[in-house]
This record gives C-alpha cells, sequence and structure tokens, in this order.
C-alpha cells in the first residue's frame, strides 16, 4: 500500500491482496454464500481510506459530497479501543456488534480481560461494500474462523428479524444467555444507518423473546407438553401423519381461513372456492365455516387447553375434513373428532425421541400458523390468508361472527396496555402484545417461503399488515390463481392413504416401553449428579460463613478465588447437563430449560448488581445450591412422569369405592391409561364380577380418590386436572347401572401445588376435602355437600421441611388427624382437633372463597400438635398404605422395608406395631379396602411380572392370602425378539 495521510476513495486504492485472499479463502471456507455476495460487490468512493506510515488506516465515509472520518481524526484504533471500552459490559456473555467498520472496537474487546467471559460475538453490518472495504485492510481470519463468532451482512431490513429467530433457533444457547447480551455500536456508521441498526437491535430482542416463549418461559408449561404426548401416545401410535402428504399437493392454491373478524366479508368467496383450493382453518374456524356451509379439507390445532374441545364437539366432520391435531392437546381432542385423523409435530425434540414419523414441522404459536405450515409442508402454492386481523376489529371484536367461543374472547385491556401495529390499510391498529408475536411469527414463515418461490398473499383486508406477504384483495387473488382452475375432489387421496396405514400397535408399545426405562435411568443418573453438586456448593458455600456472618467483609477475601470458584460452579452446572444424550435433550433439558435459562441470566448478571463485581460474584456462589435443588425436583417430575407412563402402559390403576349401604363391600375401579379403559370389581370370596364400563374420565383427568362427598350417600370420583392453564377439581358422582354418566361438577381451580386427600370430620355423614400447599404451606379443610363446599377452614401453616405422611382417624375419635414427617428433625407430628372447634364463636375471616367465608383455626390452639411417641420406622421404610387391619376401631399405618420386603403395622393409639413377611420385590399394593369383610381393611397385591393378583387379610402373626385372578386390561412388552404376552 502507498504511505500517505492523503483521503483516497476506496475504489481507487491498491488492496494488499494477501489479506483480501486470506480474508475471501476463509469467508468461502465459513460463509459460502456471503463469499458469493461479496464477489459481485463493486466499490465505489461511497468509502475512503486515509493510510499513514506508523499507524493504521482511517476510515471515511462520503456524507454530503465530502469525507468524515469514522474513527476520530488521529489514532483511529485508539479512539476505536475506548469507544468500545466505554460501552463493553463486563460478563455479557453474548456481544452484538453494530457497524463492524474496519473490526477496530473489536481490539478494544478483546483487550478487556472480562471478553474471555464472553461466550459468542455477532457482528452486523448494513453494508456490503463497506465489508468488501474492511476485507482488503484488515486481517480477520482468525475472527471469520471462530466457532463463536457469527457475521450478518447486508441483511434486508424486512429479513433481520426471520433470519435472526432462524438463527437462535438454531444457536440455542444463545437463548440462554438472552439476558447478558451487550450491543456496541460504531458510532458514526450507526448515526449514518440508524433506523436500519434500531430495527436490527428491536429484531434481534423481539426473535430472542420468541425464542424464549417457543421453548417455553415456564417449566410445568414444558412439562405439560410432554405429559399430554405421553397420554396421547396410543393416538400418536395408531393414526397416520401429515407426512403422507408433504409435496403432494404441489402448486394447488391454497386458503387459510383463521377466524380473525375479517372472516365475515371472505364467506361468500370460501363458498365459491372450494374444491378449486385446498382449505385449511385453525380449529376456532370450524363453527364459523359449517354453519356457511363451507367444509374445510384439514382443521388444525395444537392448543393444550381442554376448552378446545368444545370447538369440534358439535360438529360432524364427515369423510371430507380431516383433522390435523399436534398431540400435545388434551386426549379428549381426539375423542371429540368423528372424522379421519392424521397426526403433525412441532419441531420438539420430545417428538423426535419417539421415533414415530408423523410429519415434524416448525409451527409456531398458533393454530393459523399451523395451518400455513402444513400448506406450505404439502406444496401448496400461492398460499392466501384469510381472518389473519392479528388485530381487534370494530367494537374491539376478537373472532368472526358465529364463532364457537363468541366474538369477544379475553378481557379487553386498556388502550395503553394495547399494542399498535402497522395496519393491512396503512396507519395503525390496535392489538395485543400475543398477536404480535404471532404476527411475527408469520414473518419469519414468509421470509423462508419467499426464499423458496412459495407466494404468500395476505387478504385479509383488514387487521395488520404482515411483512413479506402480497397484500391485494381476496376477489383479485382468486381471480389470479383459483378462478381459472377446475375443481378437484381431494377426499378420495386423502382417503386412501388414511385407508392404507398400518401399524404394529404392540411392536410400537414395546418399543416405546424400551426407551422409557432408558430415558428412567437418564433421569435417575442426572439426580444422582445433581445431588453430588449440592454437597460441593455447599462445602464451597461454608468457606465463606464468615461472610454471610459479617464478620469479614469483601475486601478481606482473595477477589481471585472467588472469581475462580464463581466459573467453577458455572462448570459444574453446565457439567450436570449431557447434551449429546437424546434421552436427556428430548425429555429431562426441555422441562429445565426455561428455569435454567432465568437462572443462568440472574447468575450472569449478578456482579452487575453490586458495587463490586467481586462481590456479586461471591453472592452467586453464596445462592448457587438453589439452582441444583430445583433442577433435581424438576428432573425428579419427569422422572416420575416417565414411571407413571411406563407403568400405565402395563398395568391399570385401581381406586376403591366405598361401599354403599350398611354391610356392603367396598369395589374397585380398574383405569387403564393407555387405552383410557376402565373395569368394575366386586370380589366374591375367589370370584371376581367383572364390568368394563364406558369411559367415564377424559384423559387428561386423574382420579384423586373415591368417596362419598354428599349427604345422598353416592360415590363420587374426586377429579384433578393439573394443566396449569385449566389447574381443575372436579366431582364426579358414579352410576355403573345406566348408559351415560351424569356430568362432571366443577368443586374449584385447584394448581399443581396443592396436595390433596379425604377427610372424614366425626358426626359427618359425607367426607370432606383437606389440603396443603406445597408453595407457602398452608393446610385448609373444605368441608363439603356433594361437590359445593359449604364452610372452608385454614387450619394453620407448617414449614416446608414438614412431609405430609397419611390424614386418619389415628385416635379414633372419629375425625381424622394429620401426620407429618419432621425431615429436618426426622420426627413424626400429628396434628388435632375436634369436630367442636370449628363450631367455634368469632374465628377469625380470612377471605371469601366461592361465597364461603374462609375462617381461621390458627393462634386458637384448636389444633393439636403432639410429636408421635409410636415407634415408626424411619431409614429404609416407606410408607405403603392407612387401613384397619388389625384393630377395627383406629386407622393403622402399613410400612414396607425397601430391601427386606418387611410389612409394619403401626398402631398410633396403644403404640404397638406388627410385623409379616412381605410379598416377592416384584409385587406392589394395589388397593387397600373392605371387599370382603366389612369390618377390617384387606390388601390387595398385584405381581408386576404376571398381573397376577392377592388378596391379604392381616391376622397377627399369620396372613390370609386368597388368589383373585390377575389385573383387568394388563400388558406385558415384547422382548427384543418379538415374543409378546397379554
Amino acid at each position: 500500500m502507498s504511505q500517505t495521510s492523503k483521503i483516497v476513495p476506496a475504489n481507487k486504492i491498491g488492496y494488499d491482496k494477501k489479506v483480501f485472499k486470506a480474508n475471501m479463502d476463509m469467508l468461502k471456507r465459513r460463509y459460502p454464500k456471503l463469499h458469493e455476495q461479496i464477489k459481485r460487490v463493486n466499490i465505489s468512493d461511497k468509502y475512503g481510506l486515509a493510510l499513514y506510515k506508523k499507524r493504521t488506516p482511517n476510515l471515511y465515509i462520503k456524507v454530503n459530497g465530502s469525507y468524515e472520518p469514522v474513527y476520530g481524526q488521529e489514532h483511529p484504533e485508539k479512539f476505536a479501543i475506548e469507544q468500545c471500552q466505554q460501552q463493553f459490559k463486563p460478563h455479557s456473555k453474548t456481544v452484538v456488534f453494530l457497524g463492524m467498520g474496519l473490526f477496530y472496537h473489536v481490539n478494544g474487546f478483546l483487550q478487556k480481560e472480562e471478553s474471555k467471559e464472553t461466550h459468542s460475538t455477532i457482528f452486523m453490518e448494513k453494508d456490503l461494500e463497506l465489508f468488501k472495504v474492511a476485507l482488503g485492510v484488515s486481517n480477520i481470519t482468525s475472527l471469520l474462523n471462530k466457532r463463536n463468532a457469527h457475521f450478518f451482512v447486508g441483511l434486508e431490513p424486512d429479513l433481520i428479524y426471520s433470519t435472526m429467530w432462524n438463527f437462535f433457533m438454531e444457536k440455542q444457547w444463545l437463548v440462554l444467555h438472552a439476558r447478558s447480551t451487550n450491543y456496541i455500536v460504531n458510532e458514526v456508521l450507526f448515526q449514518q444507518e440508524k433506523d436500519y441498526y434500531l430495527k436490527t437491535v428491536k429484531s434481534i430482542n423481539e426473535a430472542l423473546f420468541q425464542c424464549f416463549v417457543f421453548f417455553g418461559n415456564d417449566p410445568y408449561d414444558s412439562l405439560l407438553g410432554i405429559e399430554h404426548m405421553f397420554l396421547n401416545l396410543k393416538n400418536i401410535i395408531q393414526y397416520p401423519g401429515v407426512n403422507h402428504f408433504f409435496d403432494q399437493f404441489k402448486n394447488i392454491p391454497a386458503v387459510i381461513a383463521s377466524t380473525g373478524p375479517s372472516l365475515n366479508k371472505q364467506i361468500p368467496l370460501l363458498k365459491k372456492i372450494q374444491g378449486k383450493a385446498m382449505i385449511f382453518a385453525p380449529d376456532a374456524s370450524l363453527g364459523p365455516l359449517l354453519r356457511e356451509g363451507i367444509r374445510p379439507n384439514f382443521i388444525t390445532t395444537l392448543e393444550r387447553v381442554p376448552l378446545t374441545v368444545k370447538l369440534l364437539e358439535p360438529y360432524d366432520f364427515g369423510d371430507d375434513i380431516n383433522f390435523v391435531p399436534v398431540p400435545v392437546v388434551v386426549p379428549e381432542m381426539y375423542e371429540a373428532c368423528n372424522g379421519q385423523i392424521f397426526n403433525c409435530y412441532r419441531a420438539f425434540n420430545h417428538f423426535r425421541w419417539l421415533e414415530i414419523d408423523r410429519g415434524l414441522l416448525w409451527i409456531k404459536g398458533s393454530a393459523g400458523n399451523m395451518s400455513y405450515n402444513l400448506a406450505t409442508a404439502l406444496g401448496c402454492n400461492p398460499i392466501i390468508l384469510v381472518g389473519q386481523d392479528h388485530a381487534y376489529g370494530d367494537g374491539f371484536v376478537t373472532h368472526a361472527e358465529n364463532s364457537t367461543l363468541g366474538t369477544r374472547q379475553g378481557s379487553l385491556p386498556s388502550k395503553k396496555n394495547m399494542v399498535k401495529l402497522p395496519g393491512y390499510y396503512g396507519g395503525e391498529v390496535y392489538s395485543t402484545s400475543v398477536w404480535q408475536l404471532f404476527r411475527n411469527h408469520y414473518i419469519t414463515d414468509i421470509a423462508d417461503n419467499n426464499a423458496k418461490g412459495v407466494i404468500t398473499i395476505n387478504a385479509t383486508e383488514g387487521g395488520a399488515s404482515i411483512d413479506g406477504a402480497s397484500h391485494i384483495p381476496f376477489a383479485d387473488a382468486v381471480a389470479s390463481y383459483i378462478d381459472h382452475r377446475d375443481a378437484i375432489d381431494f377426499t378420495p387421496l386423502i382417503r386412501e392413504q388414511h385407508a392404507d396405514f398400518h401399524v404394529d400397535l404392540e411392536q410400537e408399545k414395546s418399543r416405546i416401553h424400551r426407551k422409557l426405562q432408558r430415558a428412567i435411568n437418564v433421569a435417575e443418573r442426572s439426580i444422582y449428579d445433581l445431588l453430588d453438586c449440592i454437597d460441593k456448593v455447599r462445602a464451597i458455600t461454608e468457606k465463606y460463613r464468615d461472610y454471610v456472618y459479617g464478620e469479614v467483609g469483601i475486601e478481606d477475601l482473595d477477589a481471585e478465588e472467588i472469581h475462580r470458584v464463581y466459573y467453577d460452579v458455572e462448570k459444574m452446572r453446565v457439567s450436570t447437563r449431557p447434551t449429546d444424550n437424546t434421552d436427556y435433550t428430548a425429555l429431562v433439558l426441555h422441562v429445565i430449560q426455561p428455569y435454567m435459562i432465568q437462572y443462568e441470566s440472574q447468575y450472569s448478571n449478578m456482579p452487575e448488581a453490586f458495587d463490586d463485581p467481586v462481590e456479586g460474584q461471591l453472592n452467586a456462589v453464596l445462592v448457587a445450591d438453589e439452582y441444583f435443588v430445583k433442577v433435581v425436583q424438576l428432573t425428579d417430575i419427569v422422572r416420575r412422569n416417565l414411571m407413571e407412563t411406563q407403568a400405565g402402559m402395563e398395568r391399570p390403576f385401581a381406586t376403591v369405592l366405598p361401599g354403599q349401604g350398611k354391610g356392603a363391600n367396598d369395589t374397585i375401579l380398574w383405569r387403564n391409561r393407555f387405552d383410557n379403559d376402565f373395569f368394575h370389581w366386586r370380589l366374591q370370596g375367589e370370584q371376581v364380577e367383572c364390568q368394563q364400563t364406558k369411559k367415564m374420565v377424559g384423559g387428561s383427568l386423574l382420579i384423586e380418590e373415591a368417596g362419598v362427598f354428599g349427604t345422598e350417600g353416592q360415590v363420587q370420583l374426586l377429579l384433578r386436572n393439573k394443566n396449569i392453564f385449566n389447574p381443575q377439581l372436579d366431582m364426579l358422582p358414579l352410576n355403573f347401572n345406566g348408559e351415560t354418566y351424569d356430568p362432571a361438577n366443577k368443586i374449584a381451580d385447584i394448581n399443581r401445588q396443592w396436595q390433596i386427600q379425604s377427610f372424614q370430620v366425626a358426626g359427618r355423614e359425607q367426607r370432606d376435602i383437606f389440603m396443603r400447599s406445597t408453595a407457602d404451606d398452608k393446610v385448609v379443610l373444605w368441608l363439603m355437600d356433594g361437590h359445593q363446599p359449604t364452610g372452608i377452614y385454614h387450619l394453620g401453616t407448617v414449614s416446608p421441611q414438614m412431609e405430609l405422611v397419611a390424614v386418619g382417624d389415628f385416635g379414633g375419635s372419629g375425625t381424622d388427624q394429620i401426620l407429618w414427617r419432621d425431615q429436618a428433625e426426622e420426627k413424626f407430628r400429628l396434628w388435632s382437633f375436634e369436630a367442636a372447634a370449628l363450631q367455634e364463636p368469632d374465628l377469625e375471616k380470612k377471605e371469601e372463597l366461592f361465597g364461603v367465608d374462609v375462617l381461621s383455626l390458627e393462634g386458637r390452639e384448636l389444633v393439636i400438635e403432639t410429636t408421635v411417641q409410636s415407634e415408626i420406622p424411619m431409614e429404609g421404610w416407606r410408607y405403603a398404605g392407612k387401613g384397619r387391619f388389625i384393630q377395627s376401631d383406629v386407622d393403622e399405618l402399613l410400612w414396607q422395608h425397601f430391601e427386606e420386603r418387611t410389612l409394619r403395622v403401626c398402631n398410633l393409639q396403644d403404640a404397638s406395631n406388627s410385623d409379616f413377611a412381605g410379598p416377592g420385590a416384584s409385587w406392589q399394593i394395589d388397593a387397600i379396602g373392605r371387599f370382603q369383610d366389612t369390618s377390617r381393611d384387606q390388601i390387595l397385591w398385584g405381581d408386576n411380572e404376571t398381573h397376577n393378583l392377592e388378596l391379604w387379610k392381616l391376622d397377627s402373626p399369620e396372613v390370609d392370602k386368597t388368589s383373585v385372578g390377575s389385573r383387568p386390561g394388563s400388558w406385558k412388552p415384547r422382548d427384543n425378539k418379538g415374543g409378546a404376552g397379554r
């Protein structure tokens, strides 16, 4: 290069060919598409360079006909380094550079010691020409070659969002550190292209947020998807997938008929084009379309809430409407559909884990978007959107006329809490943050389709515009792409695919059964690793107890050691995530990821929250065990769900139904969770009267227990829905003589955090409901009359280390007591109160629920806590149930030794214990009840290998055993050689 301080236009300068070639070679290897773009770029005089004898070149940009310096008048590299270091935030995990220039800002970043803590760098440059100039001046081969450095050059403004969303979905660890992102701007270049770079920042932030939502921002939200997948396992196996239709309808026009307010105006044309175009619609559109005589080809659904069942129940699918659910919907959705079903997956790892191909699509957040992605996968082109408003209609309606759930759904926020989006006809329209997100989903998908040559037309004629789509009236779209086509009957082709589908259900069940066992083992190993980390972290924090108790200050401690420990703990967390294991990533990581993202952000930002970053690092370490404890809890929930799924495939679960009437024996209601089949048993000696009943409970509902909760004496099932979107407690009256069941009655919305058991109060014929919250440790009692609470009492609050063991009448008073295990002191404690305590005058009113006053017994010494003096076993024993096994007037506790299998019956009233030899390791207790003796309880044992059943009556020191057949609906998996047992 010539050595002069004169500003030379970039197109007139002689570049260092070695530097340029080295950069281009590396660019070709790492970013081949960008390499081809750069080859086609012509350099003009837009930029200039000033070359110095002993200094790095300076960059100039032409503004109003004259060159302005990008890096000040002197010492360009020093200028950039100072500018960068002023903007750099220590401990940032991701750094985004806006405006690359000659890459001098990067040197400032790398000179900071804290830059070693940065995991990823992202470089955004608007101008391809400037990037080419930089490639001839600065050798950035090492930067281009870094795996954690990512370059985006020359992106069109409308493509920034979709490009970054796809990028973050591929590099998911960046989402993990989203809240620890630092933007560093080249101030001159930023000011020259301010709108572009502001849009870049907004697009990156929105894309990161969308990824948060995609992966879930609540572990229990993520868990729900896995739970529903396993509840729908039979539906997944037995129904074909949309993959049978991929690319089968190439260049057939498609119309996506969503349920926005603008749908109504398009109804006449939709009627006209049936058969000439494929019509896809989300579940909410089924009602409005059918009422107008329009029969869509495909109905899509993905919501996990029970309310969506109402969108299907009233309607006849016939043989021409095909239902396409993502199998995270409630199982009742499959039951509600009377047409052909084709499964479809969202692009989640747990569906890949199944290895049952049903068609996997990058579906985003709405059923309308699902329809769009399905039409794309089937090869349809063009794809026309109608009713896709993403905004409020006139009068702030949310949905089209005749919508099954009404035209105004959800609460209307105040205008200050609404979002404004660019309108279809210009201006702005009122929307919500959720609809804004759905619109962004379309923008991403349309950008991808545009690159593939798939035409997307937004013919909504209302609501918000959608970037990337053509906006023309529906009539014009029909005239251009549909009117000239002959009508086609799509039904025979679709029916043929459904009829030709065959699957070996037993083989698939057995394969999944083996995968479940492998995943259970992985979850258990993960828990052991996490528990080991808890011990290590607590040993570390113990070293700093003097700081915790204020005996030393941060200045008295070794800063380098704290810095090292801070990163050692971070590495420890990473070491507990075996991301190369598909069982772990698909099932465990999917659930813990939302909490992990939240925690990593908090941990990374802790140093900045303190005046002294070292003190921030130390405080992050001191609370680090919280992460491992929480992840142990979440991983254990996943483990238990996997075990319950596996057990539900093998055997039915039993619920004891109390005998109705004096002298009546208890009966058993068996439920097979895989098939959701029910069997009602009455035991007569060694004979069993078995009645297979109709489906009485939807697949997503759990049976807590059965009892008589009302004065009319009818047995009712206490049902629980743990769906976080509809956490509900219901009561279902049982009647085995009729053809139909009365509908379940809702009692209340009850979250997962509540433990529930029935409770007996002396003098009341019916049973009541006892609950303990694991969130705030409240203990409450609901007095019931059928499904209606008639009295609600706050009994008190327990410490978190108190584990609820059992509820029963252990003292013979007629009113149940509550047995707690104090895990901190390894003691058992008993709560007791007299029935008269509930009638005490002047009980404090705490609140009102369901029109009933909540009265408090706390602080009145009405609830008495005592330490249990009986020899209740602790280590090596597990609680197995309660019943009146030996004495007929008090409830007794049944314990079983883990290894020796010995049974112990504990009587808390007289502090006596009775031991019995237990069955083999393959036997478990299925039920406890008065099946053949109305004075004492018997134990129903089931063998998990043979599924044979035995009824045990404990007559100390002997056991009276009776064989009573085998579990109904039980199943044994095939071995790897194909052997099977049923």
